[in-house]
């Protein structure tokens, strides 16, 4: 699978390059889908059009591999995890995540919480396990989950607030010794805390520092 084809952002794929050769290809598809599922929410004017999109995503991933519509990059991507996990048991909560953000009236934290559960953690979890490193992942995904989504948003009350959570989350602020085939967590851990402690949100994450940080934690892992 050329992970060329899968929408990807410049940063995934530099820290994809800390990757193992023959685990980029779960790295990638997992971290694509994440950004298909977002971008549908973001470009969606209307709730009822953004769900129609998921739902297919939904229907799709829940299907048998040999069953799947051809011809789109990222469902041939995730058609090749299917010996790496189950995609109906392990992926669908992102989906479902990412619908109830989409959805939601409010974003309190109790509804942040659960998105960021069902994002971050099912995603950390997927890939600890297809990758034969069963960690306990679950709080390491969902406070990424927040601060990604602090990063993102258009409320910066609650951006502010995610980032105040987050500051005092000892699980956020934790510096994890995660295995060598994890690097691409570890970095993406990594640049949410450096963010936290500068609480400095709209700095663009691709800059030439971040980069050098990137580069760093992927070579040494510090």
């Amino acid at each position: 699978m050329d992970s060329a084809q899968l929408q990807l952002s410049p940063l995934d794929r530099l820290i994809l390059a800390y990757a193992r050769a023959q685990d980029r290809p779960i790295f990638a598809a997992v971290f694509a889908l994440d950004a298909q599922l977002a971008a549908i929410v973001r470009d969606s004017r209307e709730p009822v059009l953004g769900q129609m999109r998921l739902q297919w995503w939904h229907d799709v991933i829940s299907m048998p591999a040999g069953r799947r519509p051809r011809g789109n990059p990222l469902v041939n991507a995730l058609g090749k995890l299917d010996g790496a996990g189950s995609l109906t048991e392990r992926l669908l909560p992102m989906v479902d995540g990412w619908e109830e953000l989409l959805v939601a009236e409010t974003l309190d934290g109790e509804m942040i919480a659960g998105f960021a559960m069902k994002r971050g953690a099912t995603m950390f979890a997927f890939l600890a396990d297809s990758l034969g490193e069963p960690l306990d992942l679950a709080a390491a995904g969902r406070a990424w989950a927040q601060w990604d989504l602090a990063r993102n948003i258009s409320e910066p009350v609650v951006s502010a607030e995610i980032f105040g959570r987050l500051a005092q989350d000892p699980i956020a602020m934790k510096c994890l010794s995660l295995p060598r085939r994890l690097r691409p967590l570890s970095i993406r851990m990594r640049l949410m805390q450096i963010d936290i402690l500068r609480r400095e949100t709209d700095r663009p994450l691709m800059r030439p520092v971040t980069a050098w940080r990137v580069i760093r934690h992927g070579l040494i892992g510090g």
